[in-house]
């Protein structure tokens, strides 16, 4: 038996020890909540991060109004979309003597290079559509070295003649960019068969191109200050 005199002494004692037991577990309670607050948040956003790289991977294949049909619609019966037009406009661009220029020798890291060329030509046109003026142009797909576009499919169209009037533009753009790449692509192509090795193009070599690129750029803005200014 404990004497009366340290019951209380005691008591205290038992008391302390157990708030301290309990601050302890409540402290390792809000320090596992905590942990798993950021795993949640970091869950949270790789799954953002995830469903926005399929989103623009969709919009990438798909025009964007009917990306946003199948990424907005909660049918799960809906397999088909089908949408009829009175009036559009289908371009295809091709680059041209782009099989020919395309090998897989080591002047061109095993036709890597040439992918690269290609990739940098429709990043060109799909920069043109991501213009306000081109907003009616509506970028299909693409076919091996062709790019496919149209006009009058999106839902805003309501003037067939400004539809007309921008793919007529587009059209300059993308024949512009196209008789650019072309004279690089004969540039290219002359030096894949006076070249038995890969060379660093000299200075001489870069001020010619953009020399050329200036003077593209310089029709480009004559052609459209001609017909549309």
């Amino acid at each position: 038996m404990v004497p009366s005199k340290f019951t209380m002494t005691v008591m205290i004692f038992i008391m302390m020890v157990s708030l301290y037991y309990f601050s302890r577990h409540v402290e390792k309670l809000a320090r596992t909540l905590f942990l798993w607050k950021i795993e949640v948040h970091e869950q949270k956003e790789k799954v953002y991060e995830m469903r926005r790289w399929n989103e623009a991977l969709v919009t990438n294949m798909l025009p964007e109004h009917v990306a946003r049909h199948f990424l907005g619609s909660k049918k799960r019966d809906e397999e088909l979309y089908s949408q009829s037009y009175d009036e559009i406009g289908v371009m295809f661009a091709s680059i041209p003597n782009f099989s020919d220029f395309y090998t897989e020798e080591s002047i061109n890291n095993g036709g890597i290079e040439c992918l690269r060329f290609l990739n940098e030509i429709i990043s060109d046109f799909d920069s043109l559509l991501d213009e306000p003026k081109f907003r009616y142009i509506t970028k299909i797909k693409t076919i091996g070295s062709t790019y496919m576009a149209a006009s009058g499919v999106t839902s805003d169209v309501s003037d067939g003649y400004i539809c007309m009037k921008q793919s007529l533009i587009l059209s300059m753009h993308v024949a512009t960019v196209e008789r650019k790449n072309s004279l690089l692509t004969g540039r290219n192509l002359q030096q894949n068969q006076n070249q038995s090795q890969c060379e660093r193009p000299s200075a001489t070599t870069d001020w010619g191109l953009e020399r050329t690129e200036q003077r593209h750029k310089e029709s480009k803005e004559a052609l459209i200050q001609e017909y549309f200014l």
